[in-house]
């Protein structure tokens, strides 16, 4: 029976086999790991829709391949049902252990952007079987040197990949290396994740395809800094600025639905539901967590779901429910001491907001020098979406919603 790689998500049409935890004569029962697979999305366990021996492996580590395309083959007797074998459903997904996401829309994913990326050569990719075998010394060979198998053309009988053409590979990747270093003295070659890869890609198309712009708003947070000194001081949960930011920007994502879009070969899709996307920094790399129905949670219920989730983040527990279907997102790079910033669009969304850090500074007032303590909100957005008006327009409200900020606000 081939096994194929399952959906993982309606947006996600690839994915990395970052790591084999079986191999070919094994013994699997239903629901054991099989392998590790990497989307932009989320890292994860594939579990076997049956019991069964493995009797053969169709790709590499390391190995792009297309969702529900056959990876290996496993000797069974049994029928497994259909969303089972071509899917990972929720009731599966409590099954797993979740070990985290890349975010891009994501992950990380967000501000690296998060979205399927064309593999390379896609007209060899498409030529290539997916039930390609490849020889020992042709898998140990990919392996040591971190070559992707299913990138190559080979020479052997029916398309076979051979020693010389892995050997070729070898050659020409060193030549490359040797000729973009020449001028570099003691360099050391940093090996990509997986994670890093998907990073990267998702970087690249999200530039190449959204024509983007970028506006900035200085905004008055002292009442804001003031509230939560005090909230803090007091009995209410320890908070961030984070959760406070949230309510006032889906507050003014009501105002300005445009904001809360995207961008379709048929028209703009206006979405119903406000989820909110906000970057964490981990040793994995930039994670992406969503906030489902942000609209509908006070400050407090925010910031409870920010601390729960960033902790997921940062210790690799974050499941594939939450990392998907944001609608908005927001990077607050104020927390690495910028003060000014630029994202880029996760795609399938409109715009992303930068959150900067808050510095006091001289502000003139009724013609009199004040102290204030200030914040830079910078919005990259989507130009094929909305023009500059509406944009300044939505980043004007989620300035007025910070400055008239009181203790009702964490009712």
């Amino acid at each position: 029976m081939d096994i194929k790689l399952p959906k993982v998500g309606e947006s996600i049409t690839e994915a990395i086999i970052n790591k084999w935890m079986k191999s070919i004569g094994d013994r699997v029962k239903k629901y054991e790991p099989l392998a590790e697979i990497v989307t932009d999305k989320v890292t994860m366990e594939f579990p076997s829709p049956v019991n069964g021996i493995i009797t053969e492996i169709y790709f590499s580590e390391g190995s792009t391949v297309k969702i529900e395309t056959p990876i290996m083959q496993i000797q069974t007797d049994e029928i497994p049902a259909e969303d089972t074998a071509s899917s990972i459903n929720e009731a599966n997904l409590k099954k797993l252990r979740h070990i985290g996401e890349f975010s891009k829309e994501v992950a990380p994913v967000g501000p690296t952007g998060s979205a399927n990326v064309a593999q390379n050569d896609p007209a060899v990719k498409e030529s290539r079987q997916p039930k390609q075998k490849y020889s020992p010394i042709v898998t140990k060979l990919a392996k040591q040197h971190n070559i992707d198998l299913s990138s190559l053309s080979g020479s052997g009988q029916n398309g076979r990949i051979t020693k010389n053409d892995i050997e070729k590979e070898i050659a020409s990747s060193a030549k490359q290396f040797n000729d973009s270093s020449e001028n570099h003295v003691n360099g050391k070659l940093v090996k990509l994740t997986p994670i890093r890869k998907k990073i990267a890609d998702n970087m690249l198309k999200s530039s190449i395809e959204i024509p983007e712009a970028w506006t900035l708003i200085e905004v008055d947070v002292s009442q804001l800094v003031e509230l939560k000194t005090n909230a803090d001081s007091i009995s209410y949960t320890k908070l961030t600025y984070m959760p406070f930011i949230m309510s006032a920007i889906v507050k003014s994502i009501k105002k300005n639905p445009i904001i809360n879009s995207q961008w379709t070969n048929e028209g703009i899709l206006l979405k119903d539901e406000i989820n909110l996307g906000f970057a964490v920094a981990t040793d994995l790399g930039l994670h992406v967590p969503v906030i489902k129905s942000a609209d509908q949670l006070n400050v407090i219920e925010l910031g409870k779901l920010v601390t729960n989730l960033t902790s997921k983040a940062r210790n690799n527990q974050l499941s594939l429910s939450d990392v998907t279907n944001g609608t908005f997102t927001i990077n607050n790079t104020g927390a690495l001491g910028s003060i000014i910033g630029k994202a880029i669009i996760y795609p399938g969304q409109a715009a992303i907001i930068n959150t900067e850090s808050i510095q006091k500074r001289p502000v003139i007032i009724d013609d009199k020098i004040h102290i204030r303590s200030m914040m830079n909100l910078c919005l990259t957005f989507d130009h094929r979406i909305m023009d500059g008006a509406e944009a300044s327009k939505f980043m004007t409200d989620v300035k007025l919603e910070l400055q008239k900020i009181h203790h009702d606000f964490v009712k």
